[in-house]
This record gives structure tokens, sequence and C-alpha cells, in this order.
């Protein structure tokens, strides 16, 4: 039997593949993630950066290795940039 979850990481390209609005295809797709596990104190929650890591549940942290921090963006959220060939964090 197939979980929900496979199910759901076997439709995610097509679903991102699919634009809901035309768009530049040299603009990078933005989009945030979130954890899909029925019946699982997990369900539902974000996929967050934090300490270097990936974690479920946990509050994003930024990291910039910038010097002084001052030159380091502000940032809240944790982003997944896909486009021109790559993917980026």
């Amino acid at each position: 039997m197939i979980s929900s979850a496979s199910t759901l990481l076997a439709l995610l390209p097509l679903a991102l593949s699919t634009p809901i609005n035309p768009r530049n295809n040299n603009a990078p797709l933005r989009f945030g993630a979130i954890a899909a596990r029925s019946a699982s104190p997990i369900h539902l929650q974000t996929i967050n950066a934090n300490g270097q890591s990936f974690w479920i549940g946990k509050e994003t942290a930024t990291y910039c290795p910038l010097d002084p921090q001052s030159q380091c963006p502000p940032g809240n959220q944790t982003v997944f940039s896909a486009g021109n060939g790559g993917a980026s964090l």
C-alpha cells in the first residue's frame, strides 16, 4: 500500500510544473514546505532552516557568514528557490 506522503511527493513535480498564472520563465520559483504525514504529530508542520539544518516544527533561524552581521539581509522565513537549472535555499 502506498502511503499518502509518498503519493503527495510523487505529485509534487506535476503541481510545481503547472503554473496558475503565467510568469517570466527566467524568474525563479519560490516556495515554502510543510510535512505531510497523516495521523502523525508532524502533519502539516512547516519545514524550516535552523542551525544549518532542516527541522520540522522548529522556528526559522537565520545564518549569514558575512562580517559584520549588519550586511546580512533580514529574514524570518525559510524559502526554497528553484529555476534556471538549479535550486537553492
